[in-house]
């Protein structure tokens, strides 16, 4: 089997475990033609199935200004192919989530860039934003 093979096959057990729905895209103003005003809009670049997961257990605790905090690393995995438009700094939107519906209305923001010369999954870290 060759390594075309082998990814290929990895493409699809990765996203046969993305039981999310994500809309992805940036936060845009735009005028309010009945005020006048900007008011800023999500518009969406992408939408599909996604997973949401942490990257290890552990979790960090750090102590900044006398208060604790606990930090723990999430990754969203979305499909390789067709999601070339998605980038860091990018809004996600959770539309839906059979497993765990308290997931569905958060937002988070795209941290890392998803790189890999043989992805099975587009992989970024990212930060919860509501």
């Amino acid at each position: 089997m060759s390594i075309v093979q082998h990814v290929q096959d990895g493409r699809r057990a990765a996203e046969s475990i993305m039981t999310s729905r994500v809309q992805i895209g940036k936060i845009e103003k735009v005028r309010d033609p009945n005020t006048g005003s900007y008011i800023e809009t999500f518009v969406a670049v992408w939408t599909g199935k996604a997973r949401i997961h942490t990257r290890s257990v552990a979790a960090t605790r750090d102590d900044v200004l006398g208060q604790i905090i606990t930090q723990q690393d999430l990754v969203l995995s979305i499909p390789v192919p067709g999601t070339e438009v998605v980038k860091p700094d990018m809004t996600v939107k959770v539309t839906a989530n059979p497993l765990d519906e308290t997931l569905v209305g958060v937002t988070f923001i795209l941290k890392g860039t998803s790189g890999e010369s043989q992805q099975v999954a587009r992989r970024f870290t990212i930060e919860r934003n509501s």
